[in-house]
């Protein structure tokens, strides 16, 4: 992924203004959003085969309609002192991502800092928990370790301090809900189905099924909430939280799952736990990013990004050129995409433009199989549009 070589294809791996409110005025913003807004039909997909059945034990927690985390409902006057304002945020942010494969032992991530530190980036992003769920270092978190998502024996402050003695800045990226390995063996903290109390899997388990991280749980709040604690006290400069989203669920998955998922008003919960994730940092004295996919921006799927209820100012826009084709609105629009990545980009950040105003943005170029001379192109253009601040 170190750009040298003019043209060198780059793999990239998809792992895929307002101030900040109290809780309680976030809490009660969120509310009456529910009473005032109409709900969002959110089509992904599933089979109504065989599921993963699991016994439901007496005392397991309940599922709410806002979230089983008791910050949730905590009050609290606003110190007023956030970190993140649009007036204290640095103008540009020059990102490299880090592989997964560096961070297989210490001589791995040096070697590719050293690489990095030949090029124009600033701040390496490291992935510390990835899509999927595998964590990328050592963590004490409970059941961690236990659940098979710990996959590196790396020590966080041997991360930032080989980060630091390059001379280089550090960002902290991750995943939150899009996590198949937890739940698998905390089955409290995935979808659970309405009737039966067994788990639900986002496919028939002989193709792959999988259970994903709920942000309904108070076993799956409380993981990510504290996996963000300790990543904010590890050193890093700042921090990205992805995937704060609910699973692609088909219709028959909403009726399986029930009245949470059913609600109009489910958003809350996400947008809750970002906020949650927030205050976390901030506590820690580490800058927080959300990162939302600007696809899921356009066609008005993107569930979390509430930009009157979110506390972060700080927004990765992730362009995800894998399936940038064409682009159906949850308002009846078609949008086809042709042409190079730097004409995509340029159309899609065209489109969403007017919903991101109000952000510090960073665009994150991402796909399986980018070319350095395609991403230096499309960097070239989106700065023309506005937008100086990349990750690639």
């Amino acid at each position: 992924m170190r750009f040298k070589n003019k043209g060198r294809k780059i793999y990239k791996t998809k792992e895929k203004r307002y101030y900040r409110k109290g809780k309680s005025g976030r809490f009660m913003s969120i509310a009456l959003t529910v009473l005032l807004t109409g709900g969002l039909v959110f089509v992904g997909y599933s089979v109504a085969g065989p599921l993963l059945n699991y016994t439901k034990k007496k005392g397991d927690n309940s599922i709410s309609s806002l979230g089983s985390s008791t910050n949730y409902s905590e009050t609290s006057e606003d110190s007023g002192d956030s970190l993140e304002t649009l007036e204290n945020i640095q103008t540009v942010y020059k990102c490299t991502f880090l592989s997964r494969s560096c961070l297989e032992d210490i001589d791995s991530l040096e070697y590719e800092i050293g690489e990095i530190v030949e090029t124009d980036a600033e701040y390496i992003v490291v992935p510390l928990k990835l899509s999927g769920g595998k964590i990328y270092y050592s963590s004490d978190v409970r059941g961690a370790g236990y659940s098979g998502a710990v996959v590196s024996y790396l020590e966080l402050y041997e991360i930032v301090s080989a980060i630091e003695e390059a001379g280089l800045k550090s960002i902290a990226y991750m995943s939150v809900l899009d996590d198949n390995i937890y739940p698998a063996s905390y089955p409290d903290a995935g979808y659970r189905i309405e009737e039966s109390g067994s788990v639900w899997i986002d496919d028939n388990p002989y193709d792959g099924g999988k259970p994903w991280l709920n942000p309904f749980s108070y076993d799956a709040v409380e993981y990510s909430e504290s996996l963000a604690d300790e990543i904010t006290l590890a050193g890093f400069d700042e921090i990205i939280f992805s995937d704060i989203v609910f699973p692609p669920f088909r219709e028959s998955d909403i009726e399986y799952i029930g009245e949470t998922v059913r609600d109009s008003g489910r958003y809350t919960s996400l947008v809750s736990l970002a906020n949650d994730l927030y205050d976390i940092a901030e506590k820690n004295g580490v800058p927080s990013m959300l990162e939302v996919s600007a696809e899921d921006i356009a066609k008005g799927c993107a569930e979390v990004f509430r930009p009157g209820l979110l506390s972060t100012v700080m927004l990765v826009v992730n362009i995800d050129f894998d399936n940038l084709y064409t682009l159906e609105t949850t308002e009846g629009k078609t949008y086809h995409f042709t042409g190079d990545t730097a004409s995509k980009a340029k159309k899609l950040m065209r489109i969403i433009k007017e919903d991101i105003k109000d952000f510090k943005v960073i665009i994150r170029l991402s796909g399986e199989n980018l070319y350095e001379e395609d991403l230096e192109e499309t960097k070239s253009e989106l700065i023309k549009l506005g937008y100086e601040s990349y990750i690639y």
